[in-house]
């Protein structure tokens, strides 16, 4: 029986594909142990044991990995997943996932393994209307696609070429047109790629990601979560990584709110902000807070902070 497969989410007068990827995100992010469900009206077969998944959002090929512990027939007794899913029809199977991770591929080209009997690769299965089909990822974990796939995404190759080499015609060729030979920083440039989601203290937050590039070394690519606990990174860890590795820091991080609703979280300044970002608990209770508190003080959830 396979383990694997890859469900494309196409519009076809449905939800936008990219909106079913957020809505199982949500439900992971929701999670304290990082599972979500969702629906296929293809009715696939029995599941037994551990698998892998890709979910790919067409035509964009923004996707989710995620490991896949179940499969249901019925809709699962599930208050948030019925809450996501009430404005969609009825589905023949429900898809017990756990720890997706977001990725996006440049081409299906880059999608690995192939499909489990006929043995053709993603280019040439996804070309036609095929929305399901089980897959055979030729052996790799779910730890290696997950990171595999990051790592193309956030193009490590094209800045890690050393400019005093001299960059081949087959080196030209393999790079996109805009390929461009950067000058080695003077000193270390550090870029973080944040995350409130959900963490384990013990082994970390397998959303941060870390890119460091260095005088003399190769980019270095980082996530929250490694095989160490000892390097694990969490929230709170980024203070004392910066202070043990000076540079240049460069974060993505919840700076952007409205004014509006920094002042119903009791937050008049950006130190009280980032007091309040944090503040104990997890990311759900802090997310549930907010809600609770700009309700209350009659801000709309989710407001935008304003230009200019």
């Amino acid at each position: 029986m396979p383990k694997h497969f890859i469900a494309k989410f196409t519009v076809g007068g449905g939800p936008s594909p990219l909106g079913e990827l957020e809505r199982i995100s949500d439900l992971a992010d929701s999670s304290p142990t990082r599972e979500a469900w969702f629906g296929t009206h293809k009715p696939g077969t029995d599941w037994n044991g551990l698998g892998i998944c890709i979910l790919l959002a067409a035509p964009t090929l923004d996707a989710i990995i995620a490991e896949v512990i179940g499969r249901t027939s019925k809709a699962p007794d599930d208050p948030a997943t019925n809450e996501l899913y009430r404005d969609r029809g009825a589905f023949v199977a429900w898809w017990r996932i756990r720890n997706p991770v977001r990725v996006k591929f440049e081409s299906l080209h880059d999608i690995p393994g192939h499909n489990w009997r006929s043995g053709l690769g993603a280019a040439n299965v996804f070309r036609s209307q095929v929305s399901f089909t089980y897959w055979d990822f030729g052996g790799a974990s779910f730890e290696d696609l997950a990171s595999g796939a990051v790592v193309a995404n956030q193009k490590v190759p094209r800045v890690a070429i050393p400019v005093d080499e001299t960059v081949s015609d087959e080196t030209s060729l393999a790079t996109d047109s805009n390929f461009e030979r950067w000058s080695r920083p003077e000193f270390p440039v550090h870029g973080v790629d944040f995350s409130g989601g959900e963490e384990d203290p013990h082994y970390g937050n397998r959303k941060i990601w870390v890119a460091t590039w260095s005088p003399g070394k190769d980019v270095a690519l980082r996530c929250g979560w490694p095989d160490t606990p000892a390097d694990k990174i969490c929230r709170r860890d980024l203070v004392e990584l910066i202070r043990r590795e000076p540079g240049w820091w460069s974060l993505d991080f919840p700076f952007g709110i409205a004014k509006e609703t920094a002042k119903a979280l009791g937050a008049n300044s950006w130190p009280e902000w980032l007091r309040w970002c944090d503040g104990e608990g997890s990311a759900t209770a802090l997310r549930d807070e907010a809600r609770e508190l700009t309700n209350r003080a009659g801000v709309a959830w989710g407001q935008r902070r304003q230009g200019g």
